[in-house]
């Protein structure tokens, strides 16, 4: 109860300060304005946001480098196949994400998690899941 209060607590001061729109239900999910996001990544590591989209999507947000229009990730806090007690979470040490329960290690950029595109528009980051179908079937060769 007390961390669902803290996370209510969080999420009205950043929508206070035009970081955070939540807008449940929607194609896509704004998230804030980039300076303030990518510098709460800085600080204290990449944002998992859970229950988008009525509970269909459970998603992390990172951002990587200094320009804080560049950089951006959007991808599935869940590997496929494992179950939703089983997230990644950051490991600062290693700079990676690790599965709650195998341990197995995603590279900071989630590079093999299925992913959506980040779009950055007048300083300000959306997340569009309208693609959620082709980029959870696409495979990256990293080419």
């Amino acid at each position: 109860m007390g961390a669902a209060v803290g996370f209510l607590l969080l999420v009205l001061w950043f929508t206070d300060r035009g970081a955070v729109e939540i807008a449940l239900g929607d194609d896509t999910f704004e998230a804030g304005r980039t300076d303030i996001i990518a510098d709460e990544i800085r600080q204290n590591g990449p944002i998992r946001y859970a229950d988008l989209i009525g509970g269909r999507r459970n998603i992390i947000l990172q951002h990587l480098g200094d320009d804080d229009l560049v950089g951006w990730y959007a991808f599935d806090l869940i590997r496929p196949g494992q179950p939703n007690e089983c997230q990644l979470e950051w490991n600062v040490a290693g700079q990676v994400f690790r599965d709650s329960c195998d341990d197995a290690e995603i590279p900071p950029t989630g590079f093999g998690q299925p992913d959506y595109p980040v779009e950055i528009e007048e300083g300000r980051i959306s997340i569009d899941f309208r693609a959620d179908e082709a980029a959870s079937t696409e495979t990256d060769t990293g080419e």
